[in-house]
């Protein structure tokens, strides 16, 4: 399969992904849920919380969201992620294959994140908390079969973020932290 193919299928599959997501009742009110309870930490308000001792795992470049089973292993889990600095999802509806779109692929986060925008526009210092995402295993928007994670993005990639990250996951009782693109 070429590139232009490949690129095509990823498309296809998150436009079927999409559309499965949108006809279920139960994941648009998990989605409504996440939106809601999303909330923007600035560099003020991270100040503020104490030092934190979360489980921090740190993950492989290149895994696979919905097949990794530290995921569906129960506790409170948090992920903390990169995000684009531009748009949510990173490309995800274009076919893009980085951390963000590929965690798309597979939960509510594009949903959650796209009702989030407000977080795009001059919070690049900032950190987001998006609580209950859904994650999906295989890629099949099942609602009884998913699993709850919080996710903590960021846009601007400062030495510090990590750091926050443990903080925003303490106040929000997160047991472990799964960290990719450090």
């Amino acid at each position: 399969m070429g590139i232009r193919q490949d690129k095509e299928l990823l498309i296809d599959s998150f436009e079927d992904f999409r559309n499965e997501c949108e006809r279920s009742h139960d994941i648009l009110q998990g989605v409504e849920y996440s939106i809601k309870n999303t909330v923007i930490y600035t560099r003020s308000d991270i100040k503020g919380l104490s030092e934190a001792d979360v489980n921090v795992i740190n993950l492989d470049e290149g895994i696979s969201w919905e097949d990794d089973e530290r995921i569906y292993c129960g506790g409170n889990i948090g992920i903390v992620l990169k995000l684009s600095g531009v748009h949510p999802g990173d490309g995800v509806v274009r076919g893009a294959v980085n951390t963000e779109a590929n965690l798309c692929r597979c939960s509510t986060l594009y949903f959650c994140l796209q009702g989030a925008k407000n977080f795009y526009e001059g919070n690049k210092d900032s950190l987001i908390f998006v609580p209950d995402v859904l994650m999906f295993k295989n890629r099949k928007p099942d609602y009884s079969n998913a699993v709850k994670v919080d996710i903590i993005g960021y846009i601007d990639d400062t030495s510090d973020k990590l750091t926050s990250a443990k903080e925003v996951a303490k106040e929000k009782g997160l047991d472990k932290l799964l960290v990719t693109d450090y």
